[in-house]
Parts: C-alpha cells; sequence; structure tokens
C-alpha cells in the first residue's frame, strides 16, 4: 500500500505562517551523513572502542548500526567513557560529512525561509563539528542562523530530550509559540512536543508517515518542496 502524507498544502500553510524561526533536524533534512561512510562501520568502531575501555556493552548493542545508541549507553554509564565516547563519533561525523548527500530541495528550502525572514537553527544530535563542516563545504552557512549540535557534556540530553531546542530557541530570542522544528524521527516529534513547538515530520522514508503523525507532528510531508511551496506562499 502506498503512503500518502496526511496534510494538504493550505493547511501547511497556515501552520508555517505562525512560525517566525525555523528548527531544523541535520541528518535526513539536510542531507544523508552516513552516505559514504555507514553508520554500522562507525558503530563497530565505538563498540572496539568502549571494549578496548574494560565496558561490557548490553547484548543488545552488539550489533546495533546506531552510534548514537552507543554513546547514549555511554552517557548513562560512566562520564569518562562517555566523553571518549564522544569525542571519537565526533571525529567520525567529520568524516562522514565529507562524502554525505544532499537531500533533495533542502538547500531551495534555507532559501524560502531567508528569503521570507525566518532564521533557521539546525537542532541535531550530531556534533557541531560536523555539522558546521558540512555546511562550509556545500555553501549553506549563510543560510543558516545557528547551529545546535550535541551538547559535549552533556550526551544525555540528546533529542528526545527537549535540551537542545530550548538551547537553539534562546539564542533566537523566540518562544516555542512562533517556532516551527521539522524532524525525520519519532524522538525529533517527541522532543518538539516536549518543548512545546509546532513540530512537522518529514517522512522521506516508507513507513514514517504513520510513525510521524502517530508521535503527534501537526503535519507529515514527504518532500521539502511541499514546505518550500508553503513558505513561498506567505
Amino acid at each position: 500500500m502506498t503512503e500518502h502524507a496526511v496534510d494538504d498544502s493550505g493547511k501547511l500553510t497556515a501552520l508555517l505562517s505562525q512560525a517566525r524561526y525555523i528548527l531544523l533536524d541535520f541528518d535526513g533534512p539536510v542531507c544523508k551523513v552516513f552516505a559514504g561512510l555507514p553508520a554500522h562501520e562507525i558503530a563497530a568502531e565505538l563498540q572496539d572502542l568502549v571494549v578496548s575501555r574494560g565496558f561490557d556493552l548490553p547484548v543488545e548493542l552488539h550489533h546495533t548500526g546506531d552510534p548514537l545508541a552507543i554513546l547514549r549507553w555511554a552517557a548513562d554509564e560512566d562520564d569518562d567513557l562517555a566523553q571518549v565516547v564522544d569525542k571519537a563519533l565526533t571525529d567520525a561525523e567529520v568524516r562522514a560529512v565529507a562524502t554525505a548527500e544532499p537531500t533533495p530541495g533542502a538547500r531551495e528550502f534555507l532559501e524560502a525561509c531567508q528569503a521570507t525572514g525566518r532564521p533557521v537553527a539546525i537542532v541535531s544530535n550530531n556534533s557541531s563539528e560536523a555539522i558546521r563542516a558540512y555546511l562550509n563545504r556545500t555553501a549553506l552557512t549563510s543560510l543558516v542562523a545557528h547551529v545546535e549540535g550535541r551538547d559535549h557534556q552533556r550526551p544525555d540530553q540528546m533529542k528526545p530530550s527537549p535540551y537542545l531546542l530550548f538551547r537553539a530557541l534562546s539564542v533566537g530570542r523566540e518562544a516555542p509559540t512562533v517556532a516551527a522544528f521539522v524532524g525525520d524521527s519519532v524522538t525529533d516529534v517527541q522532543a518538539g512536543n516536549r518543548a512545546r513547538v509546532m513540530t512537522i515530520g518529514f517522512a522521506n522514508k516508507l513507513g514514517k508517515v504513520s510513525q510521524l503523525s502517530g508521535a503527534g507532528s501537526a503535519a507529515v510531508v514527504r518532500k521539502l518542496t511541499e514546505l518550500t511551496e508553503s513558505i513561498a506562499r506567505l
């Protein structure tokens, strides 16, 4: 069965008309971070690092392909281990963005936000170092007002915690009621809802429309062009 986004363009435009400040996830809405350096390879590197430090990974993480899952566990396990894992992951992410694939329509969406006076803050569980490296590589830096990557001192506060969104809102000096957060995961929606910002789901893979709608997105789109066209109408 073909999955369809549930929100028409009129509703999307009405929602975006309320947003003066755009919060945007990175991996997915801006680019495919691990297109050239697969996430499972980085996860394997982190697994070896954890073991070399004398720690035993829980069974469910032995074969995970998600490096952030290993960092989450490390943050709960030991502060020093978390810092070592975070540094290794940051280095790997910087390597990864050198071959990251741009998300179709990302540049046009950022340009539309800028043209309509809506500053964009990227809010991501990825490192700020990697995000800025990608923005520099693809000449997008001038289209992004702020980068809020994970806090290296507080890796336990990655999304779905609202912590990073609150930090971005504080920098932008905007209230949650005038912000919109675009993310492609359930944890993004959960973080947005906890921060009390309007959250728009980006369903870039099969099955995500129902997942993001069920998590509480105010709207769901399949392509960034839907957002760009809606903002252009404002």
